[in-house]
């Protein structure tokens, strides 16, 4: 019984992957300073791992109020770990890069994008429209229709379906 290496390279970076393997952006660009899928591995996991025991739900994110001053805050910033990444060893893991810095251009290009959490979760509709209703009340029978007559229509039922929810959120 013969066993068969199933990996192929990457074709962006080169990284022997297997097929479907967790490999994204961030992977190729680490494993293009330090050329060693073990060290990129092992950092993947351990994000994984802080991500998945620390991270808020997206509810959450989305739930949480965002002040003005936050609001003045960069949309995006870029995680460097700038020349780090070359001395990486097998094994390494992001917690052992010393001086990591942000920027918002990745000044070094070993960056990694993160977003904003209020514009990366976006809040959700409280309730869905019943579009089916909506078309019931707003566009009148018959063979023939005013467009405009509709379009006044439905700005109106939008106007009381906004007033109902409104007053109900008040009490």
């Amino acid at each position: 019984m013969s066993t068969t290496n199933t990996t192929q390279p990457c074709g962006d970076c080169g990284m022997p992957c297997a097929p479907g393997e967790y490999h994204p952006y961030a992977a190729c660009l680490m494993f293009k300073a330090c050329h060693n899928s073990d060290t990129v591995r092992g950092n993947l996991q351990a994000v994984l791992d802080d991500g998945g025991a620390s991270q808020r739900t997206e509810q959450q994110a989305a739930a949480e109020p965002v002040t003005e001053f936050e609001k003045t805050f960069p949309d995006h910033i870029w995680l460097d770990a700038g020349e780090a990444m070359e001395f990486a060893e097998p094994g390494d893991t992001f917690r052992d890069l010393h001086e990591v810095t942000w920027s918002e251009d990745n000044a070094t290009g070993f960056g990694v994008k993160y977003v904003r959490a209020d514009l990366a979760n976006p809040p959700a509709a409280s309730d869905p429209i019943d579009i089916e209703q909506m078309l019931r009340d707003c566009v009148p029978g018959g063979s023939s229709v005013d467009p405009q007559h509709v379009c006044d229509n439905i700005r109106a039922w939008f106007s009381r379906v906004g007033a109902a929810k409104s007053e109900g959120e008040a009490k």
